[in-house]
């Protein structure tokens, strides 16, 4: 991909699949929400260090997100790992 808009419409496409802003994926990776807005409208590049770095970050982001989760249901008495941990009804969760 050399053109650096379809790069930075990648990127951000893939920042808001994960729900991600772009000050929470600055401060995952190191870099600035300035930067990171410039790379998604194509005016600055997108290098292929850059992009996993990015990449990764979203992930790391993913996974901190899954871990408090899981503590969650850990606190309340429910076992992440196993199938059944989701209320049976609306009922059970409102009660």
């Amino acid at each position: 991909m050399a053109d650096g808009t379809v790069d930075g419409q990648m990127l951000r496409a893939l920042r808001l699949a994960a729900n991600v802003t772009l000050e929470q994926l600055a401060d995952e990776v190191g870099l600035s929400a300035a930067t990171l807005c410039l790379t998604e409208r194509g005016q600055r590049p997108l290098t292929p260090a850059r992009a996993l770095t990015l990449v990764a970050g979203l992930v790391a982001i993913r996974e901190k997100r899954r871990a408090a989760f899981e503590r969650l249901l850990r606190e309340a008495g429910h076992d992440p790992e196993a199938e059944d941990w989701v209320p049976a009804d609306a009922a059970e969760v409102a009660g």
